[in-house]
């Protein structure tokens, strides 16, 4: 299954990210969250989306437009509980 990862970070970089598995965008000047209404707003199968983000409002707005979402603390909680099972696994 092929995932498309795109990450929106407010202000500009402070270090370079380059990723064959992902697009970073800076906001620079105005709100990240600008960038990510716009992304929904292009996308052509927002079903298949998932927006994670700390803002309940740009969860409102993907959920809405029929993306899923996820809050951002909820999604760092999956993210530890995979690690500690892959761990588990290799000893």
């Amino acid at each position: 299954k092929k995932v498309k990862v795109r990450l929106f970070f407010d202000g500009a970089p402070n270090d370079t990210v380059k990723s064959s598995k992902m697009r970073v965008s800076y906001s620079y000047s105005e709100a990240a969250d600008v960038l990510i209404r716009e992304e929904i707003d292009r996308l052509k199968t927002k079903h298949t989306a998932v927006v994670i983000s700390s803002d309940a409002w740009i969860r409102d707005y993907a959920k809405v437009n029929g993306c899923k979402v996820m809050k951002s603390e909820e999604f760092v909680k999956e993210i530890k509980s995979a690690d500690e099972k892959d761990e588990e696994k290799e000893r």
